[in-house]
């Protein structure tokens, strides 16, 4: 019975698992959910390369009907000729004459444009197809048709301004804002230059409110998830990556904090998107760290002083010990040397002073 309840905990949790990879998944494309969907996800081919556009992911499409349309040379053509869900337009081959705007289209609804560059040339800049979310980091590569190799020295360009030179081809740009949206293009040198593409950057739907500075260890902390028109909403909160709680109060509260509970934390909005990454740090509590110090410092302290009594103590044991050795030595030879009988007090070597006892007193140290 033990083992068959451990099989059922354990396949339930795997259960929440996948459901929780779906709605990551299902949430991913809709970083910006009014434009068409691009496979691969740029905005520039090469001639006979493939590109896939559709529209099944459009949040306010859910007509049964739709289709993508583009325009070329101003004139604006159906590119799949099916009203079909299914419907989508594959070029299994492209050429120069497939460059232009496409967008989706059902009923009265159109989606944003994307404006796709298709060339005979030998450069191409490849980036983002859809709007990049504010604070995210993107990466845009300079590809050569005849050479793959990593070693490839680009020059990249924001609104024919140089931005940067890269030795392996790619340049990332880190946690973009609004200032980096623009027209971007890079060169080879010796080969050529790409045709520029708008670089779209979109404020994050969704954010998480997080303090800022180290939570002290047995504090109290609510991590609030704000989104625009989230009514009776779930809202999904991570951990390092990791489903950790579902709320529909669209807050979390982690009760008596600890370092354990140190990590990078993000929330998501089903149906509206997710957060960037925080960081939470936890710090332990001054007074107790103050406390080990003290206790540290006094132990310390203690030590020293029994050290060096110790040291003292054995020190003056071999003070004593010497001088006592030494005062029998001098006692000895005193005795000798003080009380020393003569006859002839003052016929005796080195004399100082003879009393009337003619005993005559030296003045030799004996060591």
């Amino acid at each position: 019975m033990e083992v068959r309840a451990l099989c059922i905990r354990m396949l339930l949790t795997v259960l929440v698992l996948l459901l929780s990879a779906q709605v990551q998944h299902s949430d991913c494309h809709k970083a910006d959910a009014s434009f068409p969907r691009i496979v691969p996800s740029r905005l520039q081919f090469f001639e006979y390369e493939f590109v896939f556009i559709n529209c099944d992911e459009l949040s306010f499409f859910n007509e049964t009907e739709w289709r993508v349309m583009r325009k070329f040379d101003d004139r604006k053509t159906i590119c799949n000729v099916k009203w079909e869900k299914t419907g989508s337009c594959n070029i299994t081959s492209t050429f120069a004459g497939d460059s232009g705007e496409y967008w989706c289209q059902a009923k009265g609804k159109t989606s944003s444009i994307v404006n796709i560059v298709v060339t005979a040339g030998p450069v191409i800049l490849e980036s983002p197809a859809l709007p990049v979310l504010k604070g995210d980091d993107v990466t845009l590569r300079c590809r050569n048709r005849n050479k793959t190799t990593s070693n490839l020295k680009a020059d990249f360009y924001k609104d024919g301004v140089l931005i940067g030179s890269s030795s392996t081809g790619n340049v990332t740009i880190r946690n973009v804002s609004q200032s980096d949206e623009g027209h971007y293009k890079c060169h080879i040198s010796g080969t050529g230059e790409s045709a520029e593409s708008w670089l779209a950057v979109r404020v994050r739907p969704v954010i998480l409110e997080s303090p800022r500075l180290p939570v002290v260890e047995g504090n109290n902390i609510t991590l609030h998830c704000r989104g625009r028109n989230t009514f009776n909403v779930t809202v999904h909160f991570y951990k390092d990556g990791i489903l950790i709680r579902n709320s529909t109060a669209r807050n979390m509260t982690i009760h008596s904090i600890s370092k354990s509970h140190e990590g990078l934390y993000k929330c998501n909005i089903s149906g509206t998107g997710e957060s960037a990454e925080s960081w939470l740090a936890v710090t332990v509590s001054p007074t107790l760290h103050e406390e080990g110090q003290s206790s540290q410092h006094h132990s310390s302290k203690l030590i020293i002083v029994w050290t060096t009594a110790t040291c003292s103590m054995a020190l003056l044991l071999l003070l004593v010990g010497s001088c006592g050795k030494h005062r029998d030595m001098d006692e000895s030879v005193t005795t000798t040397a003080y009380y020393t009988l003569s006859t002839d007090c003052f016929s005796a070597p080195r004399v100082s002073s003879c009393n009337a006892l003619s005993i005559c007193q030296y003045h030799r140290t004996f060591k």
